[in-house]
């Protein structure tokens, strides 16, 4: 069975992918299906210009523009076309039936008036049962009328060959022929017992389908569907025991069975649910309580998704097959993931941050010597400091501090890994040479031309910081 759904799964995704010009090729060829087969009826002539291939074909690219019900309206006309070719009053008879026909269908079921066309050639072919099961499924309750129309258009195919006895008549006689025409129709029509039962059968198969697609269970569209054709077997062998009906009795078995069995399939395209996973659902606002059968759809589709897997470690990358999940409920969210790219790049930008704060941290350090040695080499120039003085002399001199003296603090040793001490000198002078550059783009992770950059606009600085305390320096 799983096989079955993703085969419908494949068909329908494939339909659902090109959509647009499969439905416009289907209709077409319907439609022209249609228009053929009626130009093809027994009893017709199959020849002049509305039944020319040509003429169906155009009128099929126009039904495909045009609503449905122009293609029962182009379908009348090469009906009247025909039964004019046999006999001109039979036409008129036929026109004015067929006419009061659409209208009043076309006027109240606009969208079902396709049934009419449709209903009689599947009576032809025997296999009329199809046509009321689909109608009950799917077009409700008010396609019974147009399916009492299209009883009424078969009726009128089936008395055409009497139209040949008023084919050759004198003009002092139309009136009587229009007479005889009018009640023969009247006649074969209104009391063939056997157009009356086939109304009954379609209106009663319609009705039960209807009803019992009301009823809120499992896998009722597909029991309706079986008792709609339970229904139309029991009428049939009802029909063919009164002699309502002139279907065998082995037709009458595999008619309905047939029927049914197409319709099945045509529902499983349709629609199919998974009822084990069904769940009833209530909702409550202000003013209304909401019960609801939520059913999920048996989509078929294999899923073939790949998810990479990766790891803190240096292990290699874990390849795992998604498997189908059930649909989590209302109230466990899925957690969402990140993805590989995602976790990637946020891993390069915290190594690109902690990058861009070392390299900081280091310029930082470096610009607090140059501007230390700057101050030392500001106050040289001004003049020396006096050395300072031992106990002795200081007490001597008869100098009172205002603090306790306290011996000079002893310098400490520079580290190893301390940076460079910059010299006393002009620090234009002191750019780094090519093995210092080499040496900080290598604790940096700056370029060569980065670090000359860096440093030729601190001797900038430099500079402009001693004009602004030196005024008289020119």
């Amino acid at each position: 069975m799983k096989t079955i759904y993703q085969i419908r799964g494949v068909i329908c995704r494939f339909f659902m992918q090109y959509e647009l010009i499969a439905k416009v090729l289907l209709k077409f060829c319907a439609y022209l299906f249609i228009f053929r087969q009626i130009a093809g009826w027994d009893g017709f002539s199959s020849a002049g210009v509305l039944n020319a291939f040509s003429v169906h074909m155009l009128l099929a690219l126009l039904c495909v523009l045009l609503p449905s019900r122009f293609a029962v309206f182009f379908s009348f006309g090469i009906i009247i076309y025909n039964i004019y070719q046999v006999s001109l009053w039979g036409a008129l008879m036929a026109a004015v039936i067929l006419l009061i026909l659409y209208v009043m269908v076309a006027r109240l079921c606009p969208d079902e008036t396709v049934l009419m066309i449709l209903l009689p050639l599947a009576m032809k072919w025997n296999m009329f049962m199809i046509v009321p099961l689909f109608a009950g499924l799917y077009m409700g309750v008010f396609s019974i009328i147009p399916l009492v129309g299209g009883v009424l258009v078969w009726g009128i195919l089936r008395i055409l060959p009497a139209f040949l006895a008023f084919s050759e008549t004198e003009f002092e006689q139309l009136p009587e022929a229009f007479s005889d025409t009018a009640n023969y129709i009247i006649d074969q029509l209104a009391l063939n017992e056997n157009l009356i039962f086939m109304m009954v059968l379609c209106a009663g198969v319609v009705l039960v389908i209807y009803l019992l697609n009301k009823i809120n269970i499992n896998y009722m569209r597909y029991i309706s569907l079986a008792a709609g054709a339970m229904v139309g077997l029991v009428c049939m062998i009802v029909g063919r025991v009164v002699g309502m009906t002139d279907t065998g009795i082995f037709s009458a078995l595999l008619i309905p069975v047939i029927s049914l069995a197409i319709m099945v399939v045509v529902e499983f395209f349709h629609m199919a649910l998974n009822y084990k996973m069904a769940q009833r659902l209530t909702f409550v606002d202000d003013e209304y309580y909401y019960y609801v059968q939520a059913v999920p759809k048996i989509l078929g589709i294999k899923n073939k998704t790949e998810v990479k897997r990766i790891t803190g470690n240096t292990d290699p990358v874990e390849e795992v097959r998604e498997q189908p999940a059930p649909s989590p409920s209302r109230e466990e969210e899925p957690a969402a993931q990140p993805s590989a790219l995602t976790e990637k790049l946020m891993h390069t930008t915290q190594k690109i941050g902690e990058l861009f704060t070392q390299v900081g941290d280091k310029a930082k350090d470096l610009w607090g010597q140059v501007k230390e040695k700057q101050a030392q080499g500001s106050k040289g120039k001004q003049g020396e400091e006096p050395e300072a003085l031992s106990r002795e002399e200081f007490m001597a001199e008869e100098i009172m501090p205002e603090e306790p003296w306290t011996e000079p603090a002893p310098e400490e040793p520079l580290q190893e890994d301390a940076e460079e001490v910059i010299p006393e000198s002009s620090f234009a002078d002191q750019i780094p040479t090519k093995e210092n550059v080499e040496e900080l783009a290598k604790r940096t992770g700056w370029s060569d031309e980065t670090i000359k950059d860096f440093f030729a606009g601190l001797d900038l600085d430099m500079k402009e910081a001693e004009d602004d305390e030196d005024p008289n320096r020119q």
